[in-house]
């Protein structure tokens, strides 16, 4: 079979040829054991109007219907349409209608437009290429491919149908644009697995691409942006692969993937979504690698509700609310991820979320480099978080949290800020040049830091009030610009095997009725005295050591209270040490030897209870009792001063 229209006569506007069915059969139907191929060329081909009562009984009228009688695999050759126009159609019928194992059908230059279904339909092992062809405005969609069809798509556009492109078979598009459909661009559902190549899929009424249902697909090169909801909407383990392509300003999010939705995403760019870029819920898990996430509205990559997935190598800034946000038992794993600039915290892990950072940079966000609360507890390891404008790490509300290896420095408030009753566990991480304190514990916070150092922040290494009772083991706190520790307001805190030193001013700070235990610690070299309580402070000292300190190694004045046990305190500068104003103690199996002037000296209504240990060897007095002052001392030798 060849139709073609005739050689343009001379008339200025020649009619068209035009090929109408009537009473409801199409303008073209091919079918039966003799087909072999054939063409269209240059006609207008619509469907005829419907006959009576055939409306009722759902009939579907195509256009062009292209049907196998069954002929033996490759007998058939390729039916060719060229330069037509398909339209018009009741509910239901398809523009060109493809069906059949050894049908294989070329469309090209070709418009099918405003049919009562599908603009193209493929089913039933039929093969579709169309090439510079538009489908428009159909009632379906613009494109159908069933379970054991195939269409190829080149250089075509589909725009203003019900939806774009609707795979469940074999598809490949390259260079098309999927545009304005009323909704969704592209749908895969089915265990499909199409390709699609540097395709603009944009300002569709619903979603930009869906992935339903076990589908597949991979997509590279894209530029998916204008939809009016998500960009890409993946679902039902539909698992698509997108590369270097483009997600962006869509009236939702960026990508979604939910309820056990994979897909994997590499080199791609999600940007200046409305929502957030990326938003994972629902046991929802895909794959980023070196993608980034920017400018979006509200948060640049959100998971919730048991969302997972895995980052690495991205980068997620200048988005609107937070880079990462997590709650709900959401557990993203983050490598080798640089998060920074974001209009609020950096990553915020809320209500139960979870979520584990490796290899990653957290910095320059407007509040704080990681926010942790409500029982969130993320496990960060061997990452930076540096030069955030508030905090570098905050954790409340019972937030949890575990930090590795990790280095926190330069951020414009603390380090590390602990309260309500926060309590994560640091280890073998580096606190320093913070603008404030490296670490501040209150409001019951707690935290736990193993084998940390806490040095050159601009106030104190370690700030507790409040009852704020971290405990710190095998630490170093040395070379702030204030006090290294610092504990008031009935704060706590027990140090265990530490050692603080070369601090500007004391070594420890206790006061406000701030009561520390420091077991096996070494306070040593700052720049003022080494323990200073005071104002109803307390404290308990225990196997410590406290040398070389510029001015007293211990000073307990202002009704301040402290028990010293099993501590050596020499080589201090002046007073080994100094009780006095109210202040009282204990001093058990102590060692105060060679101070720069007397080993103990009790003033000023002082009272201090001495029992064994020795004093000796200071350069004035062993122990100097003052009019007022109280106290005992038993079985303690003093000599040598």
């Amino acid at each position: 079979v060849h139709l073609r229209a005739a050689p343009s006569p001379p008339a200025e506007n020649p009619p068209p040829v035009v090929i109408k069915g009537i009473d409801g059969a199409p303008a073209v139907s091919i079918s039966g054991a003799a087909y072999k191929g054939g063409s269209l060329r240059g006609l207008t081909l619509a469907s005829g109007d419907q006959g009576a009562g055939e409306e009722e009984a759902g009939a579907a009228l195509q256009c062009v219907v292209l049907c196998s009688g069954g002929l033996a695999a490759g007998e058939a050759e390729q039916f060719e349409i060229r330069g037509c126009r398909v339209e018009g159609g009741k509910a239901n019928a398809a523009g060109v209608h493809i069906i059949g194992a050894d049908v294989r059908v070329a469309l090209t230059d070709t418009t099918v437009k405003n049919t009562g279904g599908w603009g193209v339909l493929c089913a039933g092992g039929g093969i579709a290429i169309l090439s510079k062809c538009e489908l428009l405005e159909n009632t379906r969609s613009g494109c159908r491919v069933e379970a054991d069809g195939h269409v190829t798509l080149v250089r075509t556009r589909v725009c203003g149908n019900a939806v774009g492109v609707d795979i469940e078979g074999g598809a490949a598009l390259t260079d098309c644009v999927v545009v304005e459909n009323t909704g969704d661009g592209i749908v895969l559902r089915g265990v499909c697995n199409p390709t699609v190549e540097s395709t603009q899929v944009r300002d569709n009424k619903e979603c930009g691409i869906s992935v339903f249902e076990q589908g597949q697909g991979s997509f590279e090169g894209c530029e998916v942006y204008g939809n009016t909801l998500e960009g890409i909407y993946i679902e039902g383990s539909g698992n698509p692969s997108v590369t270097n392509t483009k997600v962006h300003a869509n009236k939702m999010s960026g990508i979604l993937v939910s309820v056990q939705g994979k897909g994997s995403f590499e080199g791609c760019e999600v940007y200046e979504n409305t929502l957030q870029g990326i938003y994972i819920d629902g046991g929802g898990n895909p794959s980023l690698t070196n993608t980034k996430v920017r400018d979006n509205k509200e948060c640049g990559i959100s998971v919730f509700e048991q969302g997972q997935g895995s980052f690495e190598g991205c980068e997620v800034y200048e988005n609107t609310l937070q880079g990462i946000y997590i709650e709900g038992s959401g557990n993203p794993d983050v490598t080798n991820t640089k998060v920074h600039d974001n209009k609020q915290s950096g990553i915020r892990v809320f209500e139960q979320g979870q979520g584990s950072f490796e290899g990653c940079e957290v910095y320059e966000n407007t509040l704080h480099g990681i926010c942790i609360k409500g029982s969130g507890n993320p496990s960060v390891t061997n990452s930076k978080v540096h030069s955030n404008k508030q905090v570098g790490i905050l954790v409340s509300v019972q937030g949890q949290g575990s930090f590795e290896g990790c280095e926190v420095y330069e951020n414009t408030l603390q380090g590390i800020y602990i309260q309500g009753s926060g309590n994560p566990d640091v280890t073998n991480t580096k606190m320093h040049d913070n603008k404030q304190s490296g670490i501040r514990v209150l409001e019951q916070g707690q935290g736990s830091f193993e084998g940390c150092e806490v040095y050159e922040n601009t106030l104190h290494g370690i700030c507790i009030k409040g009852s704020g009772n971290p405990s710190s083991t095998n630490s170093k706190v040395h070379d702030n610009k204030e006090c290294g520790i610092v504990v008031f307001e009935q704060g706590q805190g027990s140090f265990e095997g530490c050692e603080v030193y070369e601090n500007t001013l004391q070594g420890i700070v206790v006061k406000g009725s701030g009561n520390p235990s420091l077991t096996n610690t070494k306070v040593h070299d700052n720049k003022e005295s080494g323990i200073s309580v005071f104002e109803q402070g307390q404290g308990s000292f225990e196997g410590c050591e406290v040398y070389g300190n510029e001015q007293r190694g211990i000073c307990i004045e202002g009704s301040g209270k402290s028990n010293v046990t099993n501590t050596k305190v020499h080589g201090n500068h002046m007073f080994g040490l100094v009780v006095g104003d109210d202040g009282a103690g204990t001093l058990e199996g102590c060692g105060i030897h060679r101070n720069g002037n007397h080993g103990v000296h009790l003033k000023n209504r002082a009272t201090l209870n001495v029992t064994g240990g020795h004093v000796s060897e200071n350069t004035a007095c062993g122990i100097v009792w003052d009019d007022e002052a109280g106290g005992s001392l038993t079985s303690t030798t003093v000599h040598g001063n």
